[in-house]
């Protein structure tokens, strides 16, 4: 689809908006989200060039998730050049998929292409899949639901299917046949696999940022499931590249500019949406590009601006970085206190029943849902901290050190620790560690420490707010049961029940504040 501001005449040129995109069905309110931003875009003086992606849409041929878009979104720029109203200025703009699109071919930096907005997406695909080895469920089935969306319309996809044993015969459930690459990437569980090296798992993507010249405005959600890949890209940008972008970290999630699912985020943070305080960020972002002395009214080239939460303020500053001071607190009997806890604390867990949490933190769709009560199953542990008697502003990472044993060669634990306001409590952060990971030799009995790591946030525990931390070994289907065997899930046949149990001593948590 090609859309200009006006009609056109023979001699006029516009600069050119490029979006591709994979989904050819929207709902209504999608629809008419996208169909004001495009009229923006023609108001603004912008031509528009829309199209869906290879097997999707009005588009032939077969949607493999990734596999194309380079080649394909490289030569339609070449058609892009060819129309009578290119004026040799192209900008790159989209959302998850639709911004992969554009990462796929960055590194080749295209003399025309001017500028971009890319929004919730990364190019270090492993984090996507897994985390710590262990697959994440609500991620990958997306791979499913859309792999050869036209012509393989026969699917019979539940997301169940991912505590099939074993795991490598889900694609012959779900499509009739074997499909070797969906089955390599769920068999590809560390990050030192083959197949990340390849083409098929993303090597190329991991080289889009290398060479890009133009301005970029990465946009994400601190409850986003890119939110630490998108951290890790901007630190990892030169410092030219960096002078001339910019980051938003939103307080929402894969819908970032706006709270647009309440049971995800029930607090509507104060000036929290972007789409209100900076109504028409992409088009006034390319007009930066095409002019580089003009003053962008709400952040500042070179520097991320973030929303910090209950504080109700955006703040900018050149990274999201670590508070200068550490505050730790030791699960004690149900506490989180002042002072290293002592004794143990057992449950079973079994796979066949794992726990599930509401909201999503940074590995699921869920964003910042409210939570049950405390121990609300026989295998969730919880430790609550007394009332902060002072507001404490926390920035950057958290982190934690749990001791743990299990009575088998291998198992999980899964940590989410939440900020409880009154009788509400909203997930912060979540983690979760297989004893493999740290402990390839671990033998059954013996007590070691598992080391946690919570991504970037931003957010203030007001005076009468507490902590909470929950303990567990699963989080369903945000991630995988772990079957408490050691060696790749994939291949597993069977599970068995765990007895896991948390040593207090010299166990904490730590965060950073201001």
């Amino acid at each position: 689809m090609i859309a200009a501001p006006v009609k056109l005449s023979e001699n006029e040129k516009y600069p050119i908006v490029f979006i591709r995109t994979p989904y050819a069905k929207a709902n209504a309110r999608d629809l008419k989200f996208f169909c004001q931003q495009q009229l923006s875009y023609l108001s603004r003086g912008y031509a528009v060039v829309f199209q869906h992606c290879r097997g999707t849409g009005a588009s032939e041929g077969d949607f493999i998730p990734y596999i194309n878009e380079r080649a394909d979104g490289l030569e339609t720029l070449k058609k892009i050049r060819q129309l009578p109203f290119y004026n040799a200025e192209i900008f790159l703009t989209g959302q998850s998929y639709l911004a992969t699109v554009h990462y796929a071919y960055l590194d080749a930096a295209p003399d025309d292409v001017k500028g971009a907005v890319l929004l919730v997406q990364a190019i270090d695909r492993y984090h996507f899949r897994f985390r710590n080895n262990i697959l994440r469920a609500s991620s990958a089935g997306w791979h499913f639901t859309n792999f050869r969306q036209k012509s393989l319309r026969q699917k019979n996809y539940k997301v169940n299917f991912f505590r099939t044993l074993p795991l490598a015969g889900m694609t012959q459930t779900v499509f009739g046949e074997k499909v070797p690459v969906i089955d390599d990437m769920l068999k590809s569980s560390d990050p030192a696999d083959e197949y990340w090296q390849t083409e098929a798992g993303g090597a190329g993507f991991k080289k889009a940022l290398s060479n890009y010249k133009f301005p970029i405005l990465f946009v994400g959600g601190l409850y986003d499931i890119y939110t630490g890949e998108n951290f890790k890209m901007w630190n990892s940008l030169s410092p030219e590249q960096r002078k001339i972008s910019a980051m938003i970290m939103t307080p929402y999630d894969h819908s970032p500019c706006t709270r647009y699912h309440a049971k995800r985020h029930p607090i509507d943070f104060e000036n929290g949406s972007l789409d209100k305080v900076w109504k028409d960020f992409r088009c006034d972002f390319f007009e930066y590009c095409r002019n580089r002395e003009k003053k962008l009214e709400f952040i500042t080239p070179g520097n991320i601006t973030y929303y910090s939460l209950w504080e109700n303020k955006w703040i900018t500053e050149p990274f999201l970085a670590d508070g200068t001071q550490k505050l730790t607190l030791f699960p004690g009997n149900r506490t989180l206190q002042k002072a290293s806890g002592n004794g143990e604390i057992s449950y079973l867990y079994n796979p066949e029943n794992p726990a599930g949490f509401p909201g999503g933190c940074n590995y699921s769709m869920g964003g910042m849902a409210e939570q049950p009560p405390p121990d609300f199953r026989s295998d969730v542990i919880s430790f609550v901290s007394d009332k902060f008697e002072k507001t404490v502003r926390v920035r950057g990472k958290m982190s934690a050190v749990i001791h743990v044993k299990s009575d088998r060669e291998d198992t999980a634990f899964y940590l989410r620790l939440n900020i409880v306001k009154g009788d509400k409590t909203y997930c912060l952060r979540e983690d979760i560690m297989p004893i493999s990971k740290q402990h390839p030799n671990y033998q059954p009995g013996t007590a070691v420490p598992l080391d946690f790591s919570f991504i970037e946030h931003a957010f203030v525990l007001e005076k009468g707010d507490r902590l909470r931390l929950d303990i567990s070994s699963s989080c369903w289907p945000t991630f995988v049961p772990h079957t408490n065997l050691k060696g790749d899930r994939f291949y597993h046949t069977s599970s068995k029940i765990a007895n896991n149990t948390v040593v207090l001593n010299n166990s904490s948590i730590t965060l950073n504040v201001l």
